[in-house]
């Protein structure tokens, strides 16, 4: 019997917590290739979509930071391995601290010399690489963990060519 009511005070808390941080989040969705991403709408300001409507660029309402989101053909077939070298360039030695490779998912991280944290994720399906960026100063990374843990999560793929 202790049992229920705590169940019940759960399910209560859990409704009137999920709408709040629902509220906040807003979801992109690309007609042209057909992904999607949320992101945290109280961090970030979107752009509007590129000319050639592969993605969007989003800025910080407050701070330095800098999301991108696109699509793009793979037309040289390259291999995960090489989308993660390339990543990699802008990181110091072009090595990431934080690297995952597998043959549809790409994702790295690293400190830049110039102090920003670079995180980069691209989902690689039928052709198409779907990718997210993240580039912000180091000590806003507390703020913009959020917007990259909601953002990576939620990408989808593009269709398939």
């Amino acid at each position: 019997m202790l049992g229920r009511p705590r169940t019940i005070s759960a399910h209560i808390i859990f409704a009137l917590i999920v709408p709040a941080v629902a509220a906040e989040i807003d979801i992109y969705s690309n007609a042209r290739y057909g992904y999607s991403v949320s992101y945290p709408r109280d961090l970030l300001r979107p752009l509007p979509e590129a000319d050639n409507g592969d993605g969007r660029i989003f800025k910080a309402k407050t701070g330095a930071a800098e999301f991108r989101v696109f699509a793009e053909g793979n037309a040289l077939d390259e291999s995960a391995e090489l989308i993660a070298k390339r990543a990699e360039s802008d990181c110091p030695d072009r090595k990431a601290s934080y690297r995952v490779v597998k043959p549809t998912l790409v994702a790295v991280s690293c400190i830049m010399t110039n102090g920003h944290v670079y995180y980069q994720k691209t989902l690689i399906r039928g052709g198409m690489e779907t990718t997210m960026t993240a580039n912000y100063p180091k000590p806003e990374g507390q703020i913009w963990a959020r917007a990259v843990s909601v953002m990576s999560k939620t990408m989808t793929a593009a269709r398939p060519l």
